[in-house]
């Protein structure tokens, strides 16, 4: 009989005897670590509702508050199997393209410079701006959305990052509170997804990084516009000004073969780097890679093995290139 894998944060629920709703609610609880305050607000009723749930004492419609909990119990079944992926999938690995992203948020920051970096999805920018946030101090990171469009929502973003929490402030308020905040301790702005910013908003974050005497990093995708448009006045200032610009490729065979061995433990075959450098080569990059080798995990431990073989990454990039 194959073995059934354990998931990830929760065990498998239902075998043996039958669990009530509230039996099972309870141990998904004590399994997931969470409180009946947590688990409340994710099932959407308040804690008290629950508390008197699950005591049997609830003087409302309880069928009603059962059947909302049972949702939410297979809702994190789901999710749980979602989450069955291969050990040291998202762990940090040292890229050669990663290197060469960490140089230059390096050098921004020890110099109080600016430094673009732009490339497709997938080749491991954000990674790597996250990597040295969490290994380096002062390091204030940003990222933007498609929904940043004015002054005000770029500064808040910014603002935010750096603890203020002023409500109904102007543009002008938000820019000295971060200048502020900013000044006299040796930071570095790392703004992420700086390629939904337009040229007036790039612009007011290399005037707010001048004023502050700090490093700026602009992390991006380059669709061929940002950061590597050069029609706009005000971005031809930002690049005239950048200490770095690296423009970066899709990834690298090396690079997804070094990926792939962080999840195998070994070092990839050649018919196993061959099929993990064509998932990385196509438009998701990285993903790509990434879903290749949770897929192969998934066949593995369908068939009771606790190891990737060959025949499952080929297996799960023919599904991916389908």
């Amino acid at each position: 009989m194959t073995a059934k894998p354990q998931l990830a944060g929760i065990a498998w629920i239902g075998d043996g005897e039958p669990m009530t709703t509230v039996e099972e609610c309870r141990l998904v609880m004590e399994q997931l670590g969470l409180s009946q305050a947590a688990a409340a607000k994710e099932v959407g009723i308040s804690p008290t509702a629950l508390s008197q749930w699950l005591a049997g004492k609830y003087p409302g419609d309880a069928p009603a508050v059962e059947a909302q909990v049972g949702r939410w119990l297979q809702t994190r079944r789901e999710a749980a199997r979602r989450e069955a992926l291969p050990p040291g999938l998202d762990a940090w690995r040292d890229l050669e393209a990663s290197a060469e992203v960490l140089a230059v948020l390096a050098h921004a920051h020890a110099a109080a410079e600016l430094a673009i970096v732009g490339g497709p999805r997938g080749c491991g920018k954000t990674r790597a701006l996250r990597r040295y946030g969490a290994t380096r101090s002062g390091v204030v990171q940003v990222a933007m959305s498609p929904a940043v469009t004015t002054l005000a929502g770029c500064l808040r973003r910014v603002a935010g990052a750096l603890g203020w929490r002023g409500r109904g402030a102007s543009a002008l308020d938000m820019e000295d509170a971060a200048i502020e905040r900013l000044t006299g301790r040796g930071a570095l702005l790392a703004v992420d997804e700086a390629d939904h910013l337009g040229p007036r908003l790039l612009d007011e974050l290399r005037c707010l990084a001048g004023k502050a005497g700090c490093g700026l990093a602009l992390v991006g995708a380059d669709h061929g516009r940002l950061p590597f448009d050069v029609q706009a006045r005000s971005v031809r200032a930002i690049q005239a000004r950048a200490g770095l610009r690296l423009a970066m490729t899709a990834p690298s065979k090396a690079d997804a073969a070094a990926f792939a061995a962080g999840v195998l433990g070994r070092r990839p075959t050649a018919g196993e780097a061959k099929a993990v450098a064509a998932a990385a080569a196509g438009p998701r990059g990285l993903f790509g890679a990434r879903d290749a080798l949770a897929r192969a995990w998934l066949l593995a431990r369908h068939d009771g093995r606790d190891a990737i073989a060959a025949e499952d990454l080929a297996a799960a990039s023919r599904e991916i290139a389908a």
